[in-house]
């Protein structure tokens, strides 16, 4: 793989960040500006390791959390950090926050400020805080259990590596900056498009604990670039009555769903336990591995002739992250709007299309098949075979009743008139004959043609091209059942569980 660097008096750390840093075979050429790099490590690599530090039957000592000290968390340069707080320390309005929460009294509130109190809490101090509050943490949980996922610095020097090479081609009078000047602007370039910036790696755990949403598995504690994780050792139910926030008074009732969402979720989210949470957090970091050793090895991005595409690479690692992104917008967002939930699953389904190889002129396709289930449910039984075994009937019986309640929620809201034994039947509006769309098929253009009217409805009601759209539209009365986010969810999931396909393209069903 050739990679193509700034002038050398523009950038003289690039070379050895890549060898030294990047922990790349780097290779020279003739020409300066050109270098050969290739991974050292194995792939897939372990970016991401579980660690199981203790339960509530763990007699608690500081060397019990000797691996935190081992891999200390990233503070920041505490100069920086000096003049942006009134008493120079980052700490003081962390440690008020978590005061506030306590006050609270709610048991969210309360493990929120066990959050920003670890947070806040000096290195050297941590073992003795975690021996201090552990206790009362198993005692509410008594089958629970902490983990540190330990992040290898490499992911976050790959990903900023990455963002030179990008600026390189984006914006290259950054290196002008550079020369002889230590205060010059960091690389920046889609930095705050990442969800993670490659260092804030809880976040991607955080599907895994909301797999069963609304109930959790537990939560993350930040220890950048690693995370530690309290599994609870039950499904703990989120829900909440309403007006679940004060917000929630407002809330435009657009598309609310007809049915409670304690009868949504019950027979999913009941009786995880402690042994199949344990496996499925152990399961999912060796899944995010694949995922990010594709991303950060720059040999799967080249031109076709051995030449590195850094923007494409780029492309891909900020697609997936946002891809999680939406993922986290439908999990956490059962007590909000419906429509909001709706609009995160026509973007997620969006960015599931592009990263399967669909690109604008074949948009739409990819979108589609994946709300059949006819070819959709053998698939994920494939996904679903590679999950822990105490969990792979869940998760079947979920898949399988989401695109039941989602077919048969569209046909509920079709007009009577319109419907057959396993159909609907649709006016073409060009040639004015009627024809008889099977039922998973209607289902899909319609969602797809609700999507198109992410920006209003006076193009898909007024432009000619979308006189199909407008004749799956004219037989329905728009109505979305929560089943639709629900089934986007759990496809986003299987996704990032089998990644591998999604990388060779073969993910989805021919």
């Amino acid at each position: 793989m050739l990679v193509h660097l700034p002038p050398h008096e523009k950038a003289q750390g690039i070379r050895d960040g890549l060898r030294n840093l990047g922990q790349f075979k780097v290779t020279n050429y003739g020409e300066e500006d050109w270098l050969g790099i290739a991974p050292l490590e194995p792939q897939p690599h372990a970016y991401l390791t579980a660690r199981r530090l203790c339960d509530a039957a763990t007699t608690l000592t500081p060397d019990t959390f000797v691996p935190l000290l081992e891999h200390p968390r990233y503070e920041g340069d505490e100069d920086t950090f000096k003049s942006r707080f009134e008493d120079g320390d980052w700490r003081t309005p962390i440690r008020r926050y978590a005061d506030e929460m306590r006050e609270l009294g709610t048991s969210e509130a309360q493990i929120g400020a066990l959050r920003a109190t670890f947070l806040s809490t000096p290195l050297e101090e941590v073992p003795a805080y975690l021996c201090g509050e552990l206790p009362k943490l198993f005692a509410a949980f008594p089958e629970g259990s902490l983990w540190m996922i330990d992040a290898d610095e490499l992911l976050n020097r790959r990903l900023t590596l990455l963002r030179m090479l990008v600026s390189q081609k984006l914006a290259p009078e950054v290196y002008d900056l550079n020369i002889g000047d230590s205060s010059a602007p960091h690389f920046l370039t889609l930095n705050h498009q990442s969800l993670t910036r490659g260092l804030d790696l809880g976040h991607v755990i955080d599907p895994l604990l909301l797999a069963f949403y609304p109930a959790t598995l537990g939560f993350t504690m930040q220890w950048m670039p690693s995370t530690v994780v309290f599994l609870t050792g039950q499904s703990s139910s989120m829900l909440a009555k309403y007006p679940a926030t004060p917000w929630a008074l407002y809330d435009p009732g657009f598309q609310s769903p007809v049915e409670s969402m304690a009868d949504r979720y019950a027979d999913f989210i009941i009786d995880v336990g402690s042994g199949p949470a344990e496996s499925l957090l152990q399961w999912w970091v060796t899944r995010l591995n694949i995922a990010y050793s594709f991303l950060l090895n720059p040999t799967n991005f080249d031109n076709g002739y051995g030449n590195h595409e850094p923007m494409r690479q780029l492309a891909w690692f900020l697609t997936f992250e946002r891809l999680i992104v939406d993922l986290l917008l439908i999990d956490t967002g059962f007590s909000q709007s419906e429509l909001a939930r709706q609009i995160s699953a026509f973007d997620l389904l969006d960015k599931a299309e592009t990263l399967l190889g669909y690109d604008r002129k074949s948009s739409g396709a990819g979108f589609e098949s994946m709300l059949l289930r006819s070819r959709m449910l053998p698939r994920l039984e494939e996904v679903w075979a590679n999950l822990p075994v105490q969990a792979r009937q869940r998760f079947r019986s979920r898949a399988t009743r989401l695109y039941d309640e989602l077919y048969e929620g569209v046909r509920e809201h079709t007009y009577p008139h319109r419907l057959t034994r396993a159909a609907v039947k649709v006016i073409s509006e060009k040639r004015g004959k009627t024809v008889a769309v099977p039922t998973e098929m209607y289902t899909a253009r319609l969602v797809r043609a609700l999507r198109n009217s992410r920006h209003g409805f006076i193009d898909v009601l007024t432009n000619d091209e979308r006189r199909w759209d407008r004749a799956l539209l004219a037989a329905h009365d728009g109505y979305l059942p929560s089943a639709f986010p629900d089934l986007v969810a759990l496809l986003a999931f299987a996704m990032i569980a089998d990644f591998d396909s999604v990388t060779k393209k073969a993910w989805l069903p021919n």
